[in-house]
């Protein structure tokens, strides 16, 4: 197995040529942030989950896979699942490139998996939920997941949107993050009156609401915080956004484990 530990050039024109298979300057973008990462800032996060020596894990809404390249560095078994095709075809072919073992990708929707009951050690699941009816997304993680198993995912909090409705930063071509943020202030406004849930519109995640709908399901919480706070005080892990909006959440993680 050949792990990917500095960027190097040859790897930057590696993206840069499996960018233009991408549509939108937004999907390049993404593709460029997310993998000019280096493997050890995404290990180092892992291991302060504890998702670590684990038999087999799913990365839940893999997109491109830079977390299960970091996940299969550090456990035995992975596979990756997205409902965007193209990012799929991106990530096997980032997995080739860097020969990873016992690393499978699949096209596939994250409330309705194939996996059998009981079946994974750890589900790690980063910036998905809030596009999901996460409620269904949650029972479905836990029917498949083994007792006493992990589930670790992050999602945007009301600072977010305050803060990408007010400053539009990252915008392009194909994307404005202010849009983003009135069409997941319009979904939420829906879902608190009504409870209706709909895949693929953005949501905005309270963390006090979903810990308890948590336990409801049968989850045990082992702790909710913004990004990269869990065990940050042994780690030192970075997060990869600021802590909060003018005093509202901003990106929160969450882990948790199947009772």
């Amino acid at each position: 197995m050949n792990t990917h530990k500095i960027i190097s050039q040859d790897f930057v024109q590696y993206i840069e040529t499996l960018s233009y298979k991408l549509e939108s300057d937004n999907d390049r973008d993404f593709l460029k942030r997310t993998w000019g990462v280096e493997l050890p800032i995404y290990k180092k996060r892992l291991e302060a989950l504890n998702f670590k020596n684990l038999d087999y894990v799913l990365d839940a809404g893999c997109g491109y896979g830079q977390w299960s390249a970091a996940l299969i560095n550090s456990n035995k078994k992975v596979t990756g699942i997205d409902i965007n095709p193209t990012r799929i075809d991106i990530a096997k072919n980032l997995a080739e490139y860097f020969k990873y073992d016992n690393l499978n990708f699949e096209e596939g929707t994250v409330e309705s998996t194939h996996f059998k009951d009981n079946a994974l050690d750890g589900i790690f699941s980063y910036s998905v939920i809030y596009n999901t009816d996460y409620r269904n997304y949650l029972r479905e993680f836990h029917r498949i997941l083994k007792p006493n198993g992990l589930l670790y995912f992050s999602t945007n909090g009301l600072g977010w949107y305050i803060d990408s409705l007010i400053n539009n930063t990252n915008t392009n071509n194909n994307f404005s993050p202010s849009d983003s943020a009135i069409e997941a202030i319009e979904n939420s406004l829906n879902f608190y009156a009504t409870g209706e849930c709909i895949f693929g519109q953005p949501l905005i995640m309270k963390s006090d609401i979903v810990r308890k709908e948590l336990k409801e399901i049968g989850f045990e919480v082992i702790e909710i915080g913004p990004d990269a706070s869990i065990n940050q005080d042994i780690h030192g892990c970075k997060s990869f956004f600021k802590p909060d909006f003018r005093g509202h959440e901003y990106v929160w993680e969450a882990l948790c484990k199947k009772i």
